[in-house]
């Protein structure tokens, strides 16, 4: 059984899945800000597989690969 996340109605929905692979590396988490922050999406990112730190990133500071 896959597991399912819920995101209530009134929450903007994430642009980024996790597991995407990005720029600033591979997304592996991702949370909800608060109205308090706009009502954005922070995304957990890790920058290479050995990586132990996180990085903490704004939807906005998230760059996509571009097709060649």
């Amino acid at each position: 059984m896959q597991p399912t996340i819920t995101i209530p109605r009134n929450w903007a929905y994430p642009r980024f899945p996790l597991g995407q692979q990005t720029k600033q590396g591979l997304i592996v988490g991702i949370e909800y800000l608060t109205k308090e922050h706009r009502g954005s999406w922070r995304y957990a990112v890790l920058n290479s597989q050995n990586a132990e730190e996180l990085n903490y990133l704004a939807e906005d500071d998230i760059q996509l690969f571009l097709p060649k």
